[in-house]
């Protein structure tokens, strides 16, 4: 008699890419709150290996530059992933993306005793590896299922990497305090390393391929692939994208939060080590707290969201521009409280933890935007925001280095801040005046209906529980 299975081979595809997420930031992350014990402290002149491990007399140039390598490496396999997770599979590209990024990290603190540019090349690396992620997610997804569990699929980041976020930065803390930095490394990526192993072992291409699935499950799955709509190739409107204002709302506006989230994602734990002087292991908690916050609030503002559509007493460009313009202009507010009253321990707390929250504005807001105004080539916009994203991200770690380069006070950050502030209020002006729900003249018209209302009923699903 067969044995029943726990968990589908569906099942185990879900929560291996859950999981995949995590892993995702917990290697972003790590370096965040590793890097304020790895550097010599302002104070002192010569590198020590008391306390927390071996320190580095790098400047803040060089610091800063060892997150902006990550986002250049992030940045040049996207496109590159998604092309060649469609050619060879989701599953070598995913799975040798994390490997890479898991074993850079590995090998960070051994880089570290032999000069600087090893360390950013395993950033680099890092980023490279991990580029391939979020491309790689779809054509894997809809292999296995209906678009909407590829929607939803892809969707999952949103929430798992706040919460893999949230539970390396405490995590880490302890670790530097009783084993030394080098320690957070070696966890991640060791976790990142047997991840890829089970990805390797638990997950294959399609229902076809896979040597363990049940004849039914396939059977089911192969019938929902056969009852999708497979969409024509078509010829990329590439001029029309660059140009639309309606798309440049989208990029602007999420380039300018993101402006901010990296500075909180990548720089917060320093900032509270120097500005407040906080012991690392109480940094690692209140590092955590915004990203935390973050994956409380996600899903129940996206759900939020999906039923002011439902009740139509909205357009959806009315809630589109209400979200997005409260969640940037809300960055203007707290960076604003920021930069006048950030001496004080307290408002640190409030405003990363708040910003956090409102952050999670931008899904219903200006990030579902995109399938409002052009589903044939969501994906192609996607992909052409996450560039400019990086770029967003390079950025911010340059602005940093800049003003704190001489010293690591508070009021250099305070230039950070206001500069942070005027960057969203520029992003959501941009958004309120340009942005558009409607489905832009250069998206093809056939199926367009039928798209934007499963796409409406996917997103309220109980099944689902994407919004």
């Amino acid at each position: 008699m067969p044995t029943r299975e726990i968990l589908s081979c569906t099942q185990i595809l879900f929560f291996m890419v859950l999981t995949s997420f995590m892993i995702h930031h917990m290697l972003r992350v790590n370096i965040a709150i590793a890097i304020v014990e790895m550097v010599v402290k302002p104070n002192t002149t010569t590198p020590t290996e008391e306390n927390f491990g071996p320190k580095y007399a790098w400047n803040e140039r060089e610091k800063n530059d060892l997150f902006a390598w990550f986002f250049w490496g992030f940045l040049i396999t996207q496109i590159p992933g998604g092309r060649f997770s469609e050619i060879v599979g989701s599953r070598i590209v995913l799975g040798l993306g994390i490997l890479v990024a898991s074993v850079a990290t590995l090998l960070l603190p051994l880089c570290c005793n032999v000069h600087y540019y090893l360390v950013v090349a395993s950033r680099f690396c890092v980023g490279l590896g991990l580029g391939v992620h979020w491309p790689a997610i779809p054509p894997i997804a809809i292999r296995w299922s209906s678009s909407a569990t590829a929607r939803t699929m892809f969707m999952t980041h949103l929430f798992a990497g706040s919460l893999g976020a949230a539970i390396v930065l405490p995590v880490s803390g302890h670790l530097i305090a009783y084993v030394g930095w080098p320690s957070v490394f070696y966890v991640t990526g060791g976790m990142g390393v047997l991840w890829s192993v089970m990805w390797f072992y638990l997950i294959y291409d399609s229902p076809g391929q896979h040597p363990r699935i049940s004849a039914k499950e396939k059977e089911i799955l192969e019938q929902k692939i056969r009852n999708e709509i497979t969409p024509q190739v078509r010829h990329i409107p590439w001029i029309k994208i660059f140009t639309s204002l309606p798309v440049w709302a989208i990029v602007v506006a999420n380039a300018s939060i993101c402006f901010g989230f990296y500075i909180i994602f990548n720089h917060l734990p320093t900032y509270m080590s120097s500005v407040h002087n906080v012991e690392i292991e109480k940094n690692g908690w209140i590092s955590s707290l915004p990203h935390l916050g973050r994956y409380i609030t996600t899903v129940a503002v996206s759900y939020l969201g999906a039923r002011m559509l439902h009740k139509n007493k909205f357009s959806t460009l009315t809630i589109r521009k209400f979200l997005s313009v409260v969640c940037s202009w809300s960055a203007v507010l707290l960076f604003g409280m920021e930069a006048l009253f950030g001496y004080h321990y307290y408002v640190t707390n409030f405003v990363s933890i708040t910003f956090f929250l409102f952050l999670s504005l931008s899904i219903p807001g200006m990030i579902v935007n995109i399938l409002d105004i052009s589903p044939a080539f969501s994906g192609t916009i996607i992909g052409f925001n996450q560039v400019i994203v990086c770029l967003s991200g390079i950025t911010s770690a340059k602005v940093v280095a800049f003003f704190t380069a001489t010293k690591q006070s508070f009021e250099q950050w305070r230039y950070v801040f206001i500069i942070v502030a005027i960057v969203n209020f520029v992003g959501g002006l941009f958004f309120l005046i340009f942005a558009s729900a409607d489905v832009q003249s250069w998206n093809p018209k056939e199926n367009v209906s039928q798209k934007k209302n499963t796409l409406l009923n996917d997103t309220t699903s109980k099944d689902h529980e994407e919004f």
